[in-house]
């Protein structure tokens, strides 16, 4: 059976434990980490997060149809200004928390695909 979707409802998102509708995005958002990451002597306990440009939404499509879950994380890289490898050792939900909050900005009928 399939899901009704009332499409004058604004879909939300929770980030954070906030819930934002997607028509009212902040063009900031810090995402706390349920573990901190520690690499060396620096600890990174927060994604600072920000709107991806259409150039970091373009090259996450084009990365997305090769290596998955490994377009999101260079995006979350290129939107928090942290290395790569930093972003690796996050763990899973906030990977998910971070990536629910920069698909917000994508669309209702626009194709993008992350798995």
């Amino acid at each position: 059976m399939a899901d009704i979707v009332d499409d004058k409802k604004p879909r939300q998102i929770t980030v954070g434990g906030q819930t934002y509708s997607v028509d009212n995005l902040p063009d900031e958002l810090d995402v706390p980490l349920r573990k901190p990451v520690v690499i060396g002597d620096q600890t990174y306990d927060t994604l600072k997060l920000r709107e991806p440009t259409a150039g970091e939404f373009d090259r996450m499509a084009k990365a997305a149809t090769s290596s998955g879950s490994g377009a999101l994380l260079q995006l979350i890289a290129d939107v928090s200004g942290l290395a790569l490898p930093v972003i690796k050792k996050i763990g899973v939900r906030d990977m998910n928390e971070a990536g629910e909050y920069l698909m917000g900005f994508i669309q209702p009928g626009q194709t993008m695909q992350i798995s």
